[in-house]
């Protein structure tokens, strides 16, 4: 089933399925630098799996009595995707800090960063300033795709020009962000990655990792 089929309703996986969503996205994104650049809910689906024959889980759950289910997620369509370069990566350690802190001058200045070329920057900047001055976090989570489609039309409309791979990254991030909450409300993907992404890329993949496994391990007990 198409994971849309679960947003907004209590479901015993939507936790789980969350969580998968960003540790998904995390490897493509800090690990193997390959990201699906089109993750909306339309594009992902549901599998419900069993243990494999022979396997601990399916051992653990004959001996418990119940049948043991393994969410997994399918992602559709990866005719787009991104790759970042050094550059990028390190800008954008720099534009989700800002984002996560609202911060609308911020914000320009770290997409000026990326620009190839660089039209209207003052009137960007006062956009910027202007949009995000009235935002709280959760207004951001909230209405994420009215606020990317705003960003992205100031960033058109002043003749700000990005590469695609980034502005495809920082898309896919937000709307990221706006499905997962509707399954899980205390997960915070713009917070995780402004805490990760200062260190090393391989450290971070393998805490973000283990303690997402750790929660599925949890939950399946």
């Amino acid at each position: 089933d198409h994971i849309s089929t679960s947003l907004g309703i209590p479901g015993p996986y939507n936790r789980t399925l969350a969580n998968l969503g960003m540790t998904c996205y995390l490897k493509m994104l800090l690990n193997d630098n390959l990201i699906h650049a089109d993750l909306h809910p339309g594009n992902i689906l549901v599998h419900l799996d069993t243990p494999p024959a022979g396997s601990l889980l399916e051992f653990i759950g004959n001996m418990a009595g119940f049948k043991i289910v393994i969410p997994r997620i399918v992602l559709l369509d990866v005719g787009m995707t991104a790759r970042l370069s050094e550059n990028d990566q390190s800008h954008l350690v720099n534009f989700f800090e800002s984002l996560t802190s609202l911060d609308g001058g911020k914000i320009a200045e770290c997409i000026l960063q990326f620009a190839d070329e660089v039209g209207d920057a003052p009137a960007f900047k006062q956009d910027m300033a202007n949009l995000f001055a009235a935002l709280d976090p959760e207004h951001l989570r909230k209405n994420t795709q009215e606020v990317i489609t705003d960003m992205m039309d100031s960033i058109r409309e002043r003749g700000i020009q990005i590469p695609g791979s980034v502005s495809s990254v920082v898309i896919t991030t937000m709307v990221l962000e706006g499905w997962s909450t509707k399954l899980n409300p205390d997960i915070r993907i713009l917070e995780s990655l402004k805490e990760m992404l200062p260190t090393a890329w391989e450290e971070r993949m393998k805490k973000a990792v283990d303690n997402v496994l750790g929660d599925q391990i949890l939950s399946l007990a």
